[in-house]
């Protein structure tokens, strides 16, 4: 084993200055990295404002249509309900007979019965 000592000794050496050169590599690209962070930082602000501005005026421009669209739908509901309600009174009106009738036809039923 006494052999295999000296050839572990390069490698780590070679290891060590593989580490060495990717820490002054990335010390070398940070200030780049920083500065095109806080060149990129304004335009990126700048978005977000514009998006946000586009939204807001979407939404205020979206909400008279919406109303409207509300409106129209109460108005319709309203329409439906005037045309149904006088079909309602005469399905009601019919109810009524024909319970009138069916009691008046078990009555003479059962009274002839007795």
């Amino acid at each position: 084993d006494g052999d295999s000592q000296p050839a572990i000794d390069p490698a780590k050496k070679v290891l060590h200055d593989l580490e060495k050169a990717g820490s002054q590599f990335f010390g070398f690209l940070q200030p780049g990295l920083e500065q095109a962070r806080k060149s990129v930082q304004p335009g990126l602000s700048q978005a977000s404002k514009a998006v946000s501005k586009v939204s807001t005026d979407a939404a205020a421009a979206l909400k008279p249509k919406l109303n409207e669209a509300k409106a129209n739908i109460d108005k319709v509901a309203e329409d439906a309900a005037s045309m149904l309600r006088p079909g309602m009174e005469d399905a009601r009106t019919a109810a009524t007979t024909f319970q009138h009738n069916a009691k008046l036809k078990t009555t003479e039923v059962a009274d002839a019965l007795a």
